[in-house]
């Protein structure tokens, strides 16, 4: 009988330390999760407080990280397949002109033919790889409108092609490009989706430069006729497509829903 009752004693003394213990425990977690300024009020205005302050914490913390998250979006971005392609066709432009300037010809022919390849190219891998990035979508178009650019300026400089052609196919890119970047400077703007008329006077031009330098290789009668077929085609589809541009622009400018100002930028007087 003795040692049953020190037995019970035992027992009743370690249950309530465990008891205590266990809501200490639970006590300090409540603690931390949920500090105490926030319950000497209302619990359920300390709680919001609360959860606004960790919120404000939590964006602060995702913004700091934005620039380093970018940083590393665009640089795997950049080496993916299709952009590489881009890149080797922006390589191939220097040579281009260095061809046409000394003569060749042949090579100059040779290099036309392997950028509009490496074109085709990047965007079957895009497609066929499921790579078609947001950086690709701008660097395809810069890469295609420096060669056509280039080349246009550089025949021109060699007599192969007249100066009116050059000159209007340059001013019309010049403007829309202009246009895009104080529209997104000012109001926001980014609709800027090519037109069928543009994708038109794309392929003219290409094919105006493409003939333009093989009658230089190949002095046959068909090839100097669409070499002035082509010509003419992207000097009325450069009028064409710019009018059009600047017509749909401000259809959907209009279109587009007001923001709001942005405060403090308003001036006082």
């Amino acid at each position: 009988m003795p040692i049953t009752r020190s037995r019970a004693k035992v027992t009743v003394t370690i249950r309530p330390a465990i008891s205590s213990t266990v809501a200490s425990e639970q006590q300090t977690r409540q603690n931390r999760s949920y500090p105490a300024w926030a319950s000497k009020r209302q619990g359920c205005i300390g709680a919001s407080a609360y959860l606004m302050l960790e919120n404000q914490t939590t964006n602060a913390t995702a913004k700091s990280d934005t620039p380093l998250l970018q940083g590393i979006r665009v640089k795997s971005q950049l080496l993916t397949a299709p952009n590489q392609i881009t890149l080797l066709r922006l390589i191939f432009i220097p040579f281009v002109i260095i061809a046409v300037f000394d003569g060749h010809w042949p090579w100059a022919l040779g290099l036309l033919i392997a950028a509009g390849l490496s074109d085709a190219l990047d965007g079957l891998l895009a497609r066929a790889l499921h790579q078609q990035t947001m950086l690709g979508q701008y660097l395809d178009p810069i890469a295609d409108k420096l060669l056509l650019t280039s080349l246009f300026v550089v025949l021109s400089f060699v007599k192969k092609i007249p100066w009116k052609y050059t000159v209007l196919v340059f001013s019309r890119d010049v403007c829309i490009v202009a246009t895009a970047v104080v529209l997104y400077a000012t109001v926001g703007f980014r609709d800027f989706r090519p037109s069928i008329f543009g994708k038109i006077n794309t392929v003219c031009q290409i094919a105006a430069i493409f003939f333009v330098v093989l009658a230089q290789v190949l002095r046959a009668p068909w090839v100097i006729v669409l070499q002035h077929l082509f010509l003419y085609a992207t000097f009325t589809f450069t009028v064409v497509s710019g009018v059009h541009y600047i017509l749909a622009t401000g259809h959907r400018l209009r279109k587009e829903p007001a923001r709001p100002a942005v405060p403090g930028n308003s001036s006082q007087h």
